[in-house]
């Protein structure tokens, strides 16, 4: 693929990411979940970390812009990497 086409598709995955990040974090579903799931509020901020996490992975492993970076860095310390760059 060439370079316009890999950073279109990254640019699509990292919209996704985006949004469903902002849709998670509105108070608008905040206040859904609370009203159908009470007891489960204490564990949103926990639930949504995890979920923003689970989707940035997905779409930083799928995106053709990153393969370089996915083959030169073990997985672990790719892990590492990015956990400690998001602070």
């Amino acid at each position: 693929m060439t370079i316009v086409v890999d950073l279109g598709i990254t640019l699509v995955y990292f919209s996704i990411f985006a949004i469903l990040h902002s849709i998670a974090a509105s108070n608008p579903l905040k206040r859904t979940v609370a009203a159908a799931f009470p007891g489960f509020m204490p564990y949103y901020r926990l639930s949504y970390n995890l979920f923003a996490l689970v989707t940035l992975f997905i779409s930083f492993f799928t995106s053709p812009q990153n393969r370089d970076i996915r083959s030169t860095i073990s997985p672990p310390r790719l892990i590492s990497f990015l956990l400690l760059s998001s602070y």
